[in-house]
């Protein structure tokens, strides 16, 4: 099974066009308080590179992370990380079922989906996700939350795990996009 992977994890590396960067972006980040608590609504693009989705079509599972500061900026100094979250979600792929299955791996909720526009589009929308209490912040200091969202290549199989690192264009990743936190 492991030479299976190997062999296939090869081939990817091999396909033509396989070079092409992804679209992973962050299209919107809006904040909000509700009840001593800060909210964080996010809208995503993900478009998979020919990898990323000949993977997932043969069974691979794939992990997206968002990864989420919540930071205040200093004048002289690099900015002051004062708490870090991460959401993740896996996405597989049922051949038998021909569905999509996503996993929010913080919660455990799944969905299935028929195709994989609408498991991506299900991935791509954060909504109204607590992401710290307002009493745990200092009120005369400005704050603002930073995302980007990851695919986690250390969750790959083992083979593939290897590839990931020596092959470009497991690297997929959205530039840091942040907003003010708002009272």
């Amino acid at each position: 099974m492991a030479w299976a992977l190997l062999l296939f994890a090869a081939s990817i590396g091999m396909a033509p066009g396989a070079h092409a960067d992804p679209a992973f972006a962050i299209e919107r980040i809006s904040t909000e308080l509700e009840q001593g608590v800060y909210y964080v609504n996010a809208d995503f693009r993900i478009e998979l590179n020919q990898r990323a989705d000949e993977a997932l079509d043969n069974g691979v599972a794939l992990t997206f992370v968002i990864q989420i500061h919540i930071q205040h900026h200093r004048l002289w100094l690099w900015n002051s990380v004062d708490a870090n979250l991460t959401e993740r979600y896996r996405l597989r792929y049922y051949p038998l079922t021909e569905r999509y299955r996503v996993a929010n791996l913080n919660s455990s909720a799944q969905q299935s989906y028929a195709t994989l526009s609408k498991a991506l589009s299900a991935i791509s929308r954060v909504r109204h996700l607590p992401v710290i209490d307002a009493t745990l912040l200092d009120a005369d200091t400005a704050y603002y939350v930073a995302m980007r969202m990851v695919l986690d290549t250390k969750q790959l199989p083992g083979p593939l795990k290897i590839m990931a690192r020596i092959v470009p264009g497991w690297q997929l990743s959205s530039n840091w996009r942040e907003v003010r936190l708002k009272p």
